[in-house]
């Protein structure tokens, strides 16, 4: 026996004004035991009765204290969340500043290297213009020393060719 079967003919029993009772419901259908469908329409009584009872409410009290309890702790997460980002924030500020400081510090710091650099490069100018002085200087003695050099060694051979004059002269001289 189908339950399908047992539905249509309670609903066609309702439609006609009739009392779906096992008796009817059978000679509808034109088959099946009286126990089969007392079965199906106990289920079929069931079914309805829940569907048409109303839903089950709380108690107008206990919501008041579900909602208070929900707002009481929705106010503590707000506030708690209030506070950490107060704190997030004040935490941030002062890395801020720490980090604006630093900032603030290197830069003095840059602008005394920047000032040591430029009396550094003034004094390896004024040296490397030392160097360029001391190097002519140098150049024009060893200029120098050569052509001493080289006098010298004209004196040398002109004081070599006189004492060999001398020398002539002596041994000439009686």
């Amino acid at each position: 026996m189908k339950r399908a079967d047992v539905e249509q003919a309670i609903h066609a029993l309702k439609s006609a004004g009739l009392n779906p009772s096992m008796r009817l419901i059978r000679e509808r259908i034109g088959y099946g035991s009286l126990t089969d469908i007392q079965k199906i329409c106990a289920e079929i009584r069931n079914e309805e009765q829940l569907a048409a009872q109303p839903e089950h409410q709380m108690p107008k009290h206990l919501q008041d204290r579900v909602k208070s309890t929900i707002d009481g702790i929705w106010l503590e997460l707000s506030q708690a969340s209030l506070q950490a980002v107060a704190d997030t924030k004040r935490l941030a500020d002062e890395q801020i500043a720490q980090a604006n400081k630093a900032a603030s510090e290197a830069l003095v710091t840059a602008d005394g290297l920047m000032g040591e650099l430029e009396g550094a490069q003034r004094e390896v100018s004024s040296l490397e213009r030392l160097f360029a002085e001391e190097t002519m200087k140098r150049t024009s003695a060893e200029q120098e020393a050569a052509i001493l050099r080289h006098r010298l060694e004209d004196a040398l051979l002109h004081g070599q060719s006189l004492q060999k004059t001398i020398e002539t002269l002596v041994a000439r001289t009686p």
